[in-house]
């Protein structure tokens, strides 16, 4: 006879743990992505530069 669904351990060890730490870790995203997602873009002078002529001249395009 199977257990119920609803039947748990009382005591949680320790490998247990470790097990539901990993898989809610690995569902986060990276940080190194986080960080990249977060972090403003910045346009070179030069080409800022490109850009405000290039309106200033009136092609839109």
């Amino acid at each position: 006879m199977r257990r119920h669904v609803l039947d748990r351990p009382t005591a949680v060890s320790n490998e247990m743990l470790r097990r539901v730490i990993a898989i809610r870790r690995a569902a986060l995203p990276r940080a190194a992505s986080v960080m990249l997602q977060r972090r403003r873009r910045q346009l070179s002078d030069a080409r800022r530069t490109v850009q405000f002529l290039r309106i200033a001249r009136g092609s839109m395009v």
